[in-house]
């Protein structure tokens, strides 16, 4: 089985919104990196300090054990 985790829990400082949830080509990234991934994956999962934003994506969202920690925060999550 292959679980593959999505890290999407940074703090937006630089973009001032969630990067993941920004049109890219016509469609949130976060939904474009999902339809990349799903045929590979056996579980998808994202991690996230706001689950609460996100759309019915078709995957477990996951918030982070310790919000605003970026990349290892998102990391000790999964």
């Amino acid at each position: 089985m292959l679980s593959v985790v999505i890290q999407a829990g940074g703090r937006s400082s630089r973009m001032g919104q969630d990067k993941a949830l920004m049109p890219f080509l016509g469609e949130p990234l976060v939904r474009r990196v999902l339809r990349r991934l799903r045929p590979l994956a056996d579980e998808l999962l994202i991690t996230t300090n706001n689950p609460q934003d996100y759309p019915p994506l078709g995957v477990r969202l996951v918030p982070d054990v310790i919000p605003d920690r970026g990349a290892l925060g998102g990391l000790l999550t999964a």
